[in-house]
C-alpha cells in the first residue's frame, strides 16, 4: 500500500497542553487503519490535527505529498472528511440535511447526492427522520454517510461503535468495509478490538506517544495490547487471517 499521510516528528495539543508528543506515523491508502489506545491516549487529538482543528507544536503533516499547513480550510474536504463521535443536538434538521452539509470541490452538496449516499449505505429510510430524535446508532451512521458524501479519498471516524448494541455496532462495521470497498482510506480513532481485527493497518497510542504500528497481523499481539491497555489480553489466532482476543485474569 502507498503511503497517503505522513505525520512527521508531529506534536500537538490544546492552548498549552501538548497531547502528541513527537509522532511519526504513516496512514496508507486504500484500506482500513485503526488507531488504537486507552480513553484519552490521544486517538481523537490525531484525527483532528488532520482536519487542522488542534494547535500545532511542531513537526508536520503531509497529505498526498502536500504540506497540511499548505492547504486552505475552503479545499481540505478534498483531501479528507472527519464523522465525529458526537454532533452537537440538531433540532429541527432532517438526516438528509445534516447529510446534505457537507461540501465537495467547495460547494455544498445538493440533497439529491445526499439521499443517494444514505441509499448507498442501506438508510435512506432515516432521510426525513429528525437527526435528534434518531437513536445512537442511527445517528453514528447518519454522521458516516455525511462524512462519505464528501468524496474526499479519505474517511475518518471518531469511536464509532462507542456505546452501541450488538447489531448496531455489526451494522456500523459493515459500513466501515463498505468504504474501504470503495478503495477509500478508512482511518478510524476507537478501542474498540473488534474494528482493530478487521483493519489493515494499526497505530497504537499510549500517553500521547506511538508504541508500535505497522500491518495488523505484524501488531496486534497479546504482549503490544496488555501493554496498550494496561491488563492482560490474550490474542488468539483463529487462521492466517482471523484473530480473537481474551481479557486473561
Amino acid at each position: 500500500m502507498a503511503d497517503h499521510i505522513k505525520l512527521n516528528d508531529f506534536s500537538a495539543g490544546y492552548r498549552s497542553e501538548e497531547i502528541l508528543r513527537k509522532i511519526n506515523a504513516e496512514i496508507p491508502k486504500p484500506g482500513i487503519t485503526t488507531i488504537l489506545g486507552q480513553n484519552g491516549s490521544g486517538k481523537t487529538t490525531m484525527l483532528r490535527s488532520l482536519i487542522k482543528y488542534t494547535a500545532v507544536k511542531g513537526g508536520s503533516i503531509t497529505m498526498a505529498g502536500k504540506d497540511l499547513g499548505r492547504i486552505p480550510l475552503n479545499e481540505l474536504p478534498n483531501y479528507v472528511a472527519y464523522a465525529p463521535a458526537w454532533l452537537e443536538d440538531q433540532m429541527g434538521f432532517t438526516a438528509l440535511n445534516i447529510v446534505s452539509s457537507a461540501r465537495i470541490s467547495g460547494r455544498w452538496i445538493t440533497e439529491d447526492e445526499a439521499a443517494e449516499v444514505l441509499e448507498y449505505l442501506h438508510i435512506g429510510y432515516l432521510a426525513q427522520k429528525r437527526f435528534s430524535e434518531l437513536s445512537s446508532g442511527q445517528m453514528k451512521m447518519v454522521l458516516i454517510a455525511r462524512a462519505l458524501a464528501s468524496r474526499a479519498p479519505t474517511v475518518m471516524l471518531d469511536e464509532p461503535t462507542s456505546g452501541l448494541d450488538i447489531s448496531n455496532k455489526r451494522r456500523i462495521m459493515k459500513m466501515i468495509n463498505m468504504l474501504a470497498e470503495r478503495k477509500l482510506s478508512v482511518v478510524v480513532a476507537t478501542h474498540d478490538l473488534d474494528i482493530a481485527l478487521i483493519s489493515d493497518w494499526i497505530i497504537a497510542i499510549k500517553n500521547g506517544g506511538i508504541i508500535s504500528s505497522g500491518a495488523r497481523n505484524e501488531v496486534i499481539s497479546s504482549a503490544l495490547l496488555s501493554d496498550l491497555y494496561d491488563t492482560n489480553v490474550r490474542v488468539v489466532k483463529l487462521d492466517n487471517s482471523r484473530f480473537t482476543c481474551v481479557m486473561d485474569e
